[in-house]
């Protein structure tokens, strides 16, 4: 087990966001009490389940193939910092593209939504990708209906640049001077 000091973190008010080594996403994948053993911190986020279990299985795999990049590919676990609980999680999927653009994406267990936690995790998160070289854009997408979903990237600064029949596309831009 790796020192939980030597960890990456980001953190804010409430919250400290960590992200998973490439073996934790394993054990997040196939065991959730092996992976609270890990981790040393109780899972409380969205149910792996169906979909959300099928990504997180690839996403281990997606690390292996790519471990000089894992930051942009692991999940990165959302922790309330007076509870020590997991209640959601994020993650950018994949490493930059040539244009400088990540995508983000997010889940939080529906008992800890709408008081601010999912804004206050992605606003760091973006704001530690704008620290990482070459960094310009981040987008994320979201299903047309996700009005809360569309708040939290309003309240983050996103704005919406493409739409689909079922999707909206946003983006976070940095500026020439570096604003976000």
């Amino acid at each position: 087990m790796r020192p939980q000091s030597s960890r990456l973190k980001c953190c804010s008010e409430r919250l400290e966001i960590v992200p998973l080594w490439c073996d934790e996403v394993g054990f997040l994948a196939t065991d959730k009490k092996i992976f609270e053993d890990s981790f040393a911190v109780p899972y409380d986020g969205e149910p792996l389940v169906g979909h959300l279990l099928e990504v997180t299985q690839g996403q281990y795999k997606k690390i292996f193939a790519d471990q000089e990049n894992y930051l942009w590919h692991t999940f990165w676990m959302i922790v309330l910092k007076t509870e020590k609980t997991i209640i959601g999680s994020a993650d950018f999927k994949g490493p930059p593209n040539e244009s400088g653009v990540v995508e983000i994406g997010y889940g939080t267990n529906e008992a800890y939504r709408n008081q601010g936690y999912t804004s206050e995790a992605i606003r760091s998160m973006c704001n530690w990708a704008f620290e990482q070289p070459g960094i310009k854009e981040i987008h994320a997408e979201t299903e047309k209906e996700n009005i809360p979903s569309h708040r939290v990237l309003q309240k983050c600064g996103f704005e919406v640049f493409n739409e689909t029949q079922d999707c909206l596309w946003w983006k976070l831009t940095i500026s020439d001077d570096g604003r976000k």
